[in-house]
């Protein structure tokens, strides 16, 4: 079986201007120093895939050093696949850091408001996903039934809001239930809360890892 570490709402270089500048500074190293931890449990627990449900990133542009650190700590765990889709912070665009940054071979990103698979058969996984193309996504990626492999494990990573209307996503039970996903990891709610079951999907928000 494989291992899967699901993350989201990191929130990197974060602005935290209602702080001065060295608290500010030491803020954003502190997120950076979260992130990384989360990466090296990667590492120790010998994770097949890490799956990052929106919000990397606090905006659309991001510090060279916070690049770098990314980029260094996923060379770090080659034989971990991250999985990355933009959320409402830090949505995909033409210059996008998801676009501009050269990323090793290791990191996959959704790039279309339509979901989309990446698929590891040799671990007998397929990962779909959807990105933000801006800051709001008002329609349902979960309306059309997807033809989904039977003999993989299927897990969908979902930046949105589950339950009501809302201009992040909106996603309902019913719509969860009805999916034929084995696992929605879901990003932007950071309270997080427990893995709850929809039918025969499980699904839950990992929340704000700080």
């Amino acid at each position: 079986m494989a291992k899967i570490i699901h993350t989201a709402d990191i929130h990197l270089d974060a602005p935290f201007s209602l702080l001065d500048v060295q608290k500010a500074q030491m803020r954003k190293n502190e997120l950076r120093d979260t992130f990384t931890s989360i990466v090296q449990l990667a590492e120790s627990e010998k994770a097949d895939i890490m799956v990052i449900a929106g919000d990397l990133f606090d905006s659309g542009f991001v510090t060279k050093e916070t690049s770098e650190l990314l980029v260094s700590l996923f060379s770090s765990v080659p034989s971990c696949r991250f999985v990355i889709v933009p959320g409402n912070h830090d949505y995909i665009w033409g210059h996008s850091p998801y676009r501009k940054e050269s990323f090793p071979k290791n990191v996959y990103i959704f790039d279309k408001e339509q979901i989309s698979c990446f698929s590891f058969p040799e671990i007998g996984v397929d990962v779909y996903g959807y990105a933000f193309t801006s800051d709001g996504y008002t329609e349902n990626p979960l309306e059309k039934k997807l033809q989904l492999q039977k003999s993989r494990v299927n897990v969908l990573v979902a930046h949105g809001d589950v339950g009501g209307k809302s201009k992040y996503c909106p996603l309902s039970v019913n719509d969860i239930m009805k999916s034929g996903f084995d696992y929605i990891a879901l990003g932007h709610i950071h309270l997080g809360g427990r893995v709850q079951l929809a039918g025969n999907t499980y699904y839950a928000y990992s929340g704000c890892p700080e």
